[in-house]
């Protein structure tokens, strides 16, 4: 039987990539690493209650740029990719290990989004309608600058 490693996810940015909140990292190599998280939400009416109910995930998402590649990728990461856009991702579910300062073992879950094996990261936003920076009015209430990453 076959294997497929297959993540595909549509939600709204958590916060821009750039260099100052953490987002993109120059490794020893000269290649660069863009770490994001992207919000998906479920909503429903709670069936005793029929009060609304949400459920918001929040999704990692690591992929690295080779410094080998033009930057029409860079730039579009950086100046395209907004907090609160709508954003489509696909890529590979990835774990990793480590270890806090006090011992604790902790395991990283992340979405590895490779260009050359068939992952993509599309902004969603209409073209023309959004403007790069622009504040976004469809961003669900649920972003909140509070939640820890």
């Amino acid at each position: 039987m076959a294997n497929l490693n297959l993540a595909q996810v549509i939600g709204y940015l958590g916060d821009d990539c750039n260099r100052a909140n953490g987002g993109i990292t120059t490794l020893s190599n000269g290649d660069t690493k863009y770490t994001f998280s992207i919000a998906t939400s479920d909503k429903w009416k709670d069936k005793i209650t029929g009060e609304p109910r949400s459920n918001t995930e929040w999704h990692k998402i690591e992929t690295i740029i080779k410094s080998t590649v033009g930057q029409g990728v860079h730039k579009y990461y950086e100046d395209v990719l907004k907090k609160g856009f709508l954003t489509e991702v696909r890529g590979k579910m990835r774990s990793s290990k480590y270890q806090l300062e006090d011992g604790i073992d902790r395991v990283k879950h992340y979405i590895e989004v490779n260009r050359m094996a068939g992952g993509d990261i599309q902004s969603l936003e209409r073209r023309g309608a959004v403007v790069a920076g622009a504040p976004n009015n469809d961003t669900p209430s649920e972003l909140d600058d509070d939640i820890d990453f």
